[in-house]
């Protein structure tokens, strides 16, 4: 399933550097046979 998060703001690409660490750590914990990496409203409304 493929969700989406409103990004605040005119830039959407501005939220590239502070998520992408989180993205990739979550890849590096993920070690489930199928992907299952989620985000709280809350680990990305901390960034913003």
């Amino acid at each position: 399933m493929l969700q989406f998060y409103p990004v605040p703001g005119p830039d959407p690409l501005v939220i590239l550097a502070p998520v992408t660490p989180i993205i990739a750590n979550k890849i590096l914990q993920d070690n489930a046979s199928e992907m299952n990496i989620t985000f709280t409203d809350a680990e990305l409304n901390h960034l913003f």
